[in-house]
């Protein structure tokens, strides 16, 4: 795994500030003002990761499933830099099956999508057939009870060696060594939007890649990136000092243990691909209290 990747690569012809711009001049006809202003907080905050996840996926054609697209920012980016029919899924909806939504730009340009309400720990997937490409970013950290039915789910709905898409916060992440030393609360906040709308467990990069495995994929490429802007001034010089520091004791651990370190990068990246059936058994260092028949020591 690279220690930490910061820029990502952009499309041929595009600038981070023509995407950023591409991206920013859409608004939801579903979106009141406090909503639009926290999605345009959240733009220019990840607008990273959205490049970063796109970059991961691969060129061709087929059907491509997104789950959790709303507020469609890396939809906008697949529909205009990839060939792929889109299928799409949030975690709640009026309808099961049939929803719409509309994106309108400052030039008066209009995006119609559809999508289909999916809870991955409890529902079928509401679209038949296999995918060639399954997108599930910032979604993982999310679930409250079952992450690897999730994967298990999305596994059986791929064609065999389709792609699977995934990031996630990584819980390994710099900011998270500074906020404990600090003394500082380590735990996300409870959210209006329910219990969906927090984190309820992040992942080291490693636990990511071990529950993949055991959900029947391989990894293809994986890696951990800063998306958020530095701080500038004094601040900025103090964490990147701090962030150095830390790097280096990292090296020193994993050199001296014989353990790979984890990235201190803010989130984590995979591409990985479908091999084969979901090992049987939930895995012990993830799941405990439930009947030993079915834990696994995978």
């Amino acid at each position: 795994m690279r220690l930490t990747r910061t820029k990502p690569p952009i499309p041929d012809g595009e600038t981070e500030a023509t995407l950023l711009e591409y991206l920013g001049a859409f608004r939801n006809v579903a979106w009141d003002d406090r909503a639009a202003a926290e999605f345009r907080n959240y733009l220019r905050s990840d607008f990273r990761r959205f490049a970063f996840t796109l970059d991961l996926v691969p060129r061709g054609t087929g059907r491509l499933l997104e789950i959790g697209a709303d507020p469609y920012f890396t939809t906008l980016l697949l529909r205009r830099f990839r060939q792929y029919e889109l299928f799409l899924t949030n975690g709640a909806a009026p309808s099961p099956l049939d929803n719409s939504t509309e994106l309108i730009g400052s030039g008066g340009d209009s995006v119609a999508l559809r999508y289909a309400a999916f809870n991955m720990e409890a529902d079928e997937l509401p679209y038949p057939g296999r995918f060639d490409v399954v997108l599930c970013c910032e979604v993982l950290e999310h679930m409250t009870q079952d992450p690897l039915r999730a994967l298990v789910t999305i596994n059986r709905s791929l064609r065999p060696g389709g792609a699977l898409v995934l990031s996630t916060p990584n819980a390994a992440r710099a900011g998270v060594v500074f906020t404990a030393a600090a003394g500082l609360p380590l735990y996300d906040a409870y959210s209006a939007y329910g219990p969906y709308g927090r984190h309820n467990r992040e992942y080291t990069p490693s636990e990511v890649k071990k529950l993949l495995e055991h959900a029947g994929f391989r990894v293809e490429e994986e890696f951990v990136a800063d998306v958020h802007p530095r701080p500038k001034g004094i601040k900025g010089v103090a964490m990147g000092a701090a962030r150095a520091a830390l790097a280096c004791a990292r090296v020193a651990w994993s050199a001296v243990s014989g353990h790979h370190a984890e990235g201190i990068g803010a989130y984590a990246f995979f591409r990985a691909v479908k091999l084969t059936e979901p090992a049987p058994g939930r895995p012990r260092w993830l799941y405990r209290s439930y009947p030993e028949h079915e834990l696994s020591d995978d």
